[in-house]
């Protein structure tokens, strides 16, 4: 999820230690800043019992990745 997304969301939880990932694109990478906890996740029109945890990242390349850590 990008920082900006969990910021508009109110849920922006930061790392005491951010860290950095590559992607496969040369020229991409994430820096992971913090998670985002959600009440209600809906995907493709399918609503997701229970919420999610994200990780929040800031782009570094071209590329967005949402990453989806834990579902409780």
């Amino acid at each position: 999820m990008s920082k900006n997304l969990a910021d508009m969301l109110g849920s922006f939880i930061p790392l005491k230690e951010p860290y950095e990932l590559r992607t496969a694109d040369e020229s991409g990478g994430l820096r992971v800043v913090g998670r985002c906890i959600v009440d209600t996740v809906i995907f493709q029109g399918v609503k997701i019992p229970g919420g999610a945890v994200f990780e929040v990242a800031e782009i570094l390349g071209k590329i967005l990745i949402l990453l989806l850590v834990d579902q409780r």
